[in-house]
């Protein structure tokens, strides 16, 4: 019968004996096995408890926000895991033990306070959370009067609007001579540490006022009037539109200069725009229609739009219930038909967005975005951005280049088809929070305030409110930001700080620190005085699950999956082909150290007791001290040829010995141990953590757990598979079955719950 392992492998008898000898293998290891996939749990899970102190601020990031989607630092990582092992490797040839274990127990006491500092403040200073956000404005001399929020103007002002009946003195409301009520409708402004307020007395019932913000005044419809204010509140000029707009009226006005005339404009709600005469008809308070033009039929004037803004000279954006669009403002028309009053040319639409059937849009936002390379101090103004949110919890961006009339979708804003934000978008602001000369994204959905902060769109705020509101207000101040928002048409909020925040910095407990550095010491102190595999483990554990946040908070998932792969196709070729990590593996068992993990088959294991036994090389012999136990038949149907396979350890060969001569080998006075190297489980915990910190923006924290445990169930599928070799006593390279594992479950659980919106990362060099 030949010995050659494909000859046997194509005899089923042979394979099914193998299978057997695989299982009984198996059985034989289960609590080495069981405690292995224990630790590799436990490891993570610590890792995953510390996930949220280190995502508290950019400073405990590796690279920072911007380097988390950077392949250049993977790139860097990768070269240093190299250089560090061929430096180990050259001292152990070196015969320089000494200096390898002093510099690692350095290295590894550093990793155990990243560990150690943050489970002290977990244990001892667990009332280190946010402190509750104050509501100063409420009863304060700073609530606003009840009214109904207009827009925002500028970084610190926002218009309100109010109505009051007009009276008589007994108290009834006076009607005109056509029997309609009159009332004040009443336009305030705030901003800053001025304000101006303008009313006016109308029968106005069926529109409220829509103001719409240009360079130098606002342009005031209100139906059948128009008013024009300068940027202090003061009437310029007020019109009558009817008659150019008859049957309808103006909804929606704007001014535009061309050929040296200043044209009124206005959007009705049929929809079609109307250019009035700039001579009027007679006089200028009845002006005449001088121009028509079609736009979309989605666009419904109906209700209040969102977003009403004369951009510059020629555009005009508007954002209503179930439109947007920003279109240039049109100059020439054609004759009209005779005999028909209606639109011959349509306006030239730049860009539009139409809402998804059964969708709202509830919320809209125009700034500069917190993705700007300029400072809002510096902006231009030519580059903005439009924020839209809708009834159905979705926030979408769209990037402006208002210079070449450029519009491309901001695929960074990821709060689209997902949980980051629950409930409808009743308001959305950008802000600058801390005074950074940044934007942070306010959004308040269902009943909580969020903020968004930063490019990588951490949600750094949750604040509880009772009742939806209106509008966001946000003003920096100092190291904080003032915000304020209009509920049950009252203003609301306080000043908001770092202590505040749901993640709120380096906010370091004394106490914590203190027991946490000493708790780091003892540990490597214990492991140099008895370095017993109980204490290796105890400080590989810890020193694992601080440097699996440390990496997992500093990528991106798709960059750790790079990683991922890239090292494990460097750890199978370093196994089987040029077999150095072998001779890594050799020197750190022999230094004891805890950069690996030891599950012992049976009590009575003692790593000071272990007798050298290299991986790298196989041995020739059998301990001839074997104890005299019968054979079975499983075991001498294994063969010849599974104990020629490639990277059997001592056990299988000593098996196939002992089979030969119908003897079990001896079992040593000290029992069998598993091993496995800590960068086993730091890659796979790696991506765990990274998943629980990036796809929490996208998906919601929930989601974003989920897909986490996603990863362990992956990782540990891959873990299974690699037993049945490990079983066997080969030296397996671990990370392409328990990165392989671990990436298919993310995939796997990212698309079951959050969809293809957790794969979509902008990654760069």
């Amino acid at each position: 019968m030949s010995t050659d392992a494909t000859a046997s492998n194509d005899n089923p008898a042979q394979r099914k004996s193998e299978l057997q000898y695989v299982i009984e293998a198996m059985k034989e290891q289960w609590v080495s096995m069981v405690g292995m996939m224990a630790m590799f749990v436990v490891t993570i899970g610590l890792g995953m408890l510390l996930q949220p102190f280190y995502n508290q601020t950019d400073e405990l990031r590796a690279f920072g926000t911007e380097g988390a989607s950077q392949g250049r630092w993977i790139i860097m990582e990768l070269a240093m895991i190299f250089v560090f092992t061929a430096v180990i490797i050259w001292l152990a040839k070196k015969k320089k033990e000494w200096v390898i274990k002093l510099g690692i127990l350095a290295i590894l006491w550093l990793a155990l306070v990243y560990a150690t500092v943050p489970l002290a403040h977990l244990f001892l200073a667990p009332d280190m959370g946010p402190e509750p956000f104050v509501d100063e404005r409420s009863d304060s001399e700073e609530a606003v009067e009840e009214g109904v929020f207009v827009m925002h103007h500028g970084a610190e002002g926002y218009m309100m609007y109010n109505v009051i009946p007009t009276l008589n003195e007994s108290g009834e409301q006076i009607v005109d001579d056509k029997n309609n009520s009159l009332s004040s409708h009443i336009l305030s402004m705030e901003n800053g540490n001025s304000s101006w307020t303008w009313h006016t007395d109308s029968t106005i019932s069926q529109y409220n006022l829509r103001v719409t913000p240009q360079a130098e005044n606002f342009i005031i419809s209100g139906g059948e009037d128009l008013w024009i204010l300068d940027l202090n509140g003061n009437e310029l000029s007020n019109d009558t539109c009817l008659r150019a707009t008859y049957p309808t009226a103006c909804s929606v006005s704007f001014t535009h200069n061309y050929n040296d005339l200043n044209y009124t404009y206005t959007i009705t709600d049929e929809p079609r725009i109307v250019r009035f005469n700039p001579f009027g008809y007679g006089n200028q308070t009845n002006p005449i229609k001088d121009g028509q033009w079609s736009v979309s039929e989605e666009l419904s004037m109906r209700d209040t739009p969102f977003l009403a803004h004369k951009l510059d000279d020629d555009r005009f954006m508007i954002v209503t219930t179930n439109y947007a669009v920003l279109f240039n403002i049109p100059e020439t028309t054609s004759p009209p038909i005779p005999g028909r009053d209606t639109p011959t040319d349509f306006v030239e639409e730049i860009w539009n967005y139409s809402t998804p059937e059964g969708v709202n849009i509830s919320a809209a936002e125009w700034g500069v975005s917190p993705w700007s390379e300029s400072t809002l101090e510096e902006h231009n103004g030519r580059e903005m951005m439009l924020i839209i949110g809708t009834d159905a919890g979705d926030v979408m961006s769209w990037n402006f280049n208002l210079d070449n009339n450029e519009v491309e979708e901001e695929n960074r804003m990821d709060l689209a088809d997902n949980d980051a934000v629950e409930g409808s978008i009743h308001a959305i602001r950008l802000g600058d929070y801390g005074d950074g000369g940044v934007n942070e994204i306010f959004i308040a959905s269902g009943d909580t305030l969020h903020m968004f902060f930063g490019t990588g769109l951490v949600d750094y705020m949750h604040i509880d409110l009772e009742n939806p509101p209106e509008a966001i207000h946000i003003i920096a101040k100092g190291d904080g930001a003032v915000v304020s928002w209009l509920g049950e048409e009252s203003w609301a909020g306080g000043m908001l700080d770092g202590s505040m925040l749901k993640q709120q910095g380096m906010r370091l407990d004394n106490l914590s620190s203190m027991v946490g550095l000493i708790t780091a010491t003892l540990l490597m102190a214990w492991l140099i005085w008895k370095p017993e595999w109980y204490v290796v483990n105890t400080t590989g554990i810890l020193v694992g699950s601080g440097v699996v946040v440390m990496l997992g908070i500093a990528f991106v998932p798709w960059l750790v999956i790079f990683f991922m792969i890239l090292a494990a196709i460097y750890d199978h070729w370093a196994v089987h082909k040029s077999k150095h990590m072998l001779d890594l593996a050799d020197t750190m068992i022999g230094l004891k150290l805890p950069i690996l993990l030891i599950a012992p088959q049976e009590k009575g294991f003692s790593m000071l007791d272990e007798k050298e036994e290299t991986l790298a090389s196989t041995p020739d012999k059998v301990d001839e001290e074997t104890e005299e136990i019968e054979y079975t038949e499983k075991d001498d149907a294994i063969g010849e040829a599974a104990a020629k396979k490639e990277g059997f350890k001592a056990k299988s060969i000593a098996a196939n010995e002992a089979k030969k001569s119908g003897k079990k080998p001896a079992k040593k006075g000290n029992s069998e141990a598993m091993f496995m190297g800590l960068g086993d489980i730091i890659f796979p915990g790696m991506l765990v953590i990274s998943a629980m910190t990036y796809l929490a923006p996208i998906g919601g924290e929930t989601a974003a757990l989920l897909v986490a445990i996603g990863v362990i169930i992956g990782g540990l599928c891959g873990y299974l598979f690699l037993m049945t070799r490990v079983a066997l006593g080969i030296p397996q390279a671990g990370l392409p079955l328990l990165n392989g594992g671990s990436i298919v479950g993310f995939f796997v659980s990212g698309l079951i719950f959050i969809g293809w919106k957790a794969f979509e990362f902008n990654v760069t060099l």
